[in-house]
């Protein structure tokens, strides 16, 4: 019989998340996941009105925009010339920045009294202020869910009983998780080597042949299904 090393590493990995889970307890497993939730919910609710407050009250954005303003390169000799949308727009096409900052930076229009070095700056900074404001909003959050998982942990964990199911559905949560992030890139590598010509390799062969392909596909296609049916419920 012939050793198939996917299997093996994928047993390995496995194994070790069993162990990982059953070392930090289903409570914190569950907890994490709601404060991800919560955190990403929370702060595209708070950041905005974050930033405002930061902005009216400590004029971050301004203090930031002094600090980078020598680091901001605008091109094609617009730096002093005014803020309208056309050299703005000009300008920002010729700087090549990603298209969410160019979005950001045109989205409530121009400031035609201010230069396009001091507008492209302010606005950057602004862009800045958003995403320190979400960060910190979601750090927050992630540290109140944490303690309030150490705090139901620990009082639970008073109970032998419930201390033995935190430790085993910790474990067992933990593999499930595992294996449905393993399901999931089976089926992509699946999906991207059924457009190649890889069958005189010897990983793709390997991978076809594990246990591991076997069990995520049927995995995969199990969780496919039920996601479709919730989907298909909603009204």
């Amino acid at each position: 019989m012939n050793t198939n090393y996917v299997d093996i590493f994928v047993f390995a990995l496995l194994l070790t998340e069993f162990f990982v889970g059953i070392n930090r307890g289903a409570i914190l497993f569950i907890f994490d996941i709601i404060g991800i939730v919560l955190g990403v919910f929370l702060s595209n609710l708070l950041a905005p009105k974050l930033s405002l407050f930061l902005n009216h009250s400590f004029h971050l954005d301004k203090s930031i925009a002094e600090k980078i303003q020598n680091l901001v390169n605008i091109p094609g000799g617009f730096s002093s010339l005014g803020a309208t949308f056309e050299n703005v727009s000009k300008t920002i096409t010729n700087m090549h920045l990603p298209k969410t900052l160019e979005n950001f930076i045109l989205a409530n229009g121009t400031e035609p009294y201010l230069s396009v070095k001091d507008f492209i700056t302010l606005r950057l900074s602004q862009f800045l202020v958003n995403a320190i404001s979400y960060v910190l909003v979601f750090v927050i959050v992630i540290l109140i869910v944490r303690i309030v998982a150490l705090i139901i942990r620990q009082t639970l964990r008073v109970s032998p009983f419930l201390r033995w199911i935190d430790i085993i559905l910790g474990g067992v949560l933990r593999v499930a998780l595992s294996l449905t992030i393993i399901a999931v890139v089976i089926h992509m590598l699946g999906f991207v080597f059924s457009y190649l010509d890889l069958s005189q390799s010897e990983f793709f062969k390997m991978l076809i042949s594990s246990r591991t392909y076997y069990i995520s596909e049927t995995y995969f296609q199990l969780i496919s299904n039920y996601l479709t049916s919730i989907i298909a419920n909603f009204k």
